[in-house]
Parts: C-alpha cells; structure tokens; sequence
C-alpha cells in the first residue's frame, strides 16, 4: 500500500509505502519512518488475525519523533495526556511518544492497553479552560498570602512546560498521567490523575507555596514548602474545579498563623520567666539538697565515731585481761588512784607530779613483785 500525501486527526502526513505481510494469521505491517506533523511516525505493528476479535499490537520503540505542536495537535491528540493543552488558542514545541507496550482491540479500540513515555520538549501553550481555572485558583491563593501585593498577571500569556518525560498509561477507557508540570510567571502547577477517552476529566492539581507569596511572613513561615491540592472533575472543555479546597486551606492557613503567633509569645515573653523560675527553683532545691547532704554526713561520721571507740575500748579492756588477768587490772587501777594534792590534811603543798611518778614507777613494780 502506498500514498504520497494526506492528513490523519487534521495534522499532515508524508508519503510512503506500506508492505503488508500475513503469515499463519500474523499480519506484519512495515511502516518505516513517515513524515508527520513536522517530525516523523514509525509503527510497524502486528495484527494478529486469529480470533474475531483482530488485535493490534505495537512493540517497545519510539512512535511518534519530534512532532510538532499546534492548536490541533493539542486538541486532538495531547489533551489525552495533558488536557491543560486542550482548547489551546495557540501552542508551540514538540512532542516525542516511546510505545512500552500497546494492544488494541480492532473491534473495540476504546478498550485499548498502553504504557508509554511522554516527552514534551519546551511546550508553551495558550491557557485553555482548566488552565485559566488553575491560574485563577493559584492568584486567589497568593492575595491570600501576600494581600499588599499587586498581580498585573494577563491570564492569556503562555503556559511554559520545561523539557520533561511523564509515564503514560492506558487501560479501561482512561489516560492515567502522573507528574506533568507547567508554569506561569511564578506560579508553578503539577497534574496527576485521568482523562477519559470519552473527554471526562479526574484529577488533582497541586500548587506550590513560594518563598515569594509569604513576603517574610514569620507567621506563615509553617507553609513554608507546603502546597495546595485542588480536585477537577468534570470534562476537558467544562473543567470542574473543587473551590472547597481554596476555604479549607485558608482555614488551615489561619490556623498555622495563630499556632505561630502563640508560638512567638510564648518565646519572646513566657520563656525568659520561665528559665528564670527554673534558676531560682534549682537553686534553692541545690541548697536543700546540701544541707540534706550535710546533716546526713554529720549523723554518720558521729555514730562511726561512736561504734568504733566502743569497739576499741571494748579492745583494749580485753587485751589486758588477756596479758595481765583481771587481778593485775585491777590492781593497776588502785596504784593509779592519786589523792588529792594540796589538800587540808597536808602540812605543806604537795607536789602532784612527784607523786604521780612515785605511786607510778612503785604500782608497776609491785605489779610484777619488785621492789
């Protein structure tokens, strides 16, 4: 088969030709490369021909090459994938498509399987209907950060899409993507979710708080990072934005800013008293705590003292009635006893000394019987 020019989805495709080969119920189409929409296509899929139910396989390789990106590129083939393209007013850059694996039912074509990467090169569109609701979602949020701030924004500049590749997956009637990102200024915008074949939109768009929206806001300084997720259902030409989630985030946002405000009360004015209170009840439990410690200290030294002098006199009275006998003791004991010096029996003073010395050296030697 063979044709030397034509169009497919409105878009333009160049001439080639096609060899067709069926062997035992095998349908083999050489496609080669055809020029399409400014890049190329390169199919060559299996028919496999043995049931009623003819399906279309196409194997791992890149199908669609650098094609170009115009109002009906977007509309008719990447609003599947990235429906912030669809209804675009104008678009530019390229788009590459790498096949993981397709089946496609012939019969039934809405109930095709596919894993695919996406990779969009430098895309800028013109905002279409969920784009422009995104946008007006993201400026809404920022008055609601940044109130002194004037937004001139004109909601129908371009969208930028940064050089990306986002996983594709086909299965029961619906294009799941995750992850496609686009831009405005200095709003940023990530998708995830489904469109359906039939044109049904279920996603979520997420938004990113930026450092700029908070203006050095240290109430707000908690939503710092944080991001703003916004459901959208409805179809790709009446997009249904959640607005619930703008009022509940507004709530949350009052509610981090009462929560820091708090916070910085408690430590410009609470704090310092409070580590001064700290202080002075350390303080006086370490002065307790000492005095506690001396008086239990002096308690035990007095009662060691106590116990170990009982004990060494205990020691000593047994030492001498083991080396002497009682007999000797108390014997010592009576020669130790002085009468008093310079009493009134006495004619002249006394020398208690000498006398001490006398009974002494005189008690020890009748102790061991000498003179």
């Amino acid at each position: 088969v063979a044709w030397s020019e034509g169009s497919v989805l409105e878009m333009p495709i160049g001439g080639t030709q096609v060899d067709l080969i069926v062997d035992q119920g095998i349908a083999a189409v050489q496609t080669g490369e055809i020029a399409f929409a400014g890049g190329k296509v390169q199919l060559s899929p299996q028919i496999d021909l043995r049931s009623d139910q003819p399906v279309l396989y196409i194997d791992n390789k890149r199908i669609l090459d650098n094609v170009e990106l115009t109002p009906e590129t977007a509309r008719t083939m990447l609003k599947y994938i990235n429906p912030l393209a669809a209804d675009a007013t104008s678009a530019q850059g390229q788009f590459s498509i790498d096949s993981e694996g397709i089946k496609v039912p012939l019969m039934d074509p809405m109930q095709m399987e596919a894993n695919a990467i996406i990779t969009l090169h430098n895309v800028v569109v013109g905002a279409g209907p969920i784009a422009e609701q995104l946008i007006g979602s993201a400026k809404q949020l920022q008055t609601l950060l940044r109130p002194d701030k004037v937004n001139d924004r004109d909601y129908n500049t371009w969208l930028k899409m940064s050089e990306q590749s986002v996983p594709v997956n086909v299965k029961n009637g619906r294009v799941y993507h995750d992850g496609i990102k686009f831009s405005h200024d200095d709003i940023l915008v990530r998708t995830k979710g489904s469109v359906g074949l039939d044109q049904t939109v279920d996603m979520v768009a997420e938004i990113p708080i930026a450092d700029d929206w908070l203006g050095g806001n240290e109430y707000l300084s908690g939503l710092q990072g944080q991001s703003i997720s916004i459901p959208i259902t409805g179809t790709v030409s009446k997009p249904v934005l959640d607005r619930s989630a703008i009022a509940n985030f507004s709530r949350q946002m009052a509610q981090k800013a009462a929560s820091s405000a708090i916070n910085k009360a408690v430590q410009d004015k609470l704090a310092p008293k409070l580590n001064e209170y700290q202080n002075q009840l350390n303080e006086k439990i370490g002065g307790e705590v000492s005095k506690l410690q001396n008086k239990f200290q002096s308690q035990i030294q007095d009662k060691l003292q106590e116990q170990i002098g009982g004990q060494l006199q205990q020691n000593l009275g047994d030492a001498l009635k083991q080396q002497f006998g009682n007999a000797a003791q108390n014997r010592l004991g009576e020669v130790l006893k002085i009468p008093g010096a310079g009493s009134a029996d006495s004619a002249t003073p006394a020398n208690p000394t000498s006398n001490v010395e006398e009974k002494l050296i005189q008690g020890i030697g009748n102790l061991f019987n000498r003179n």
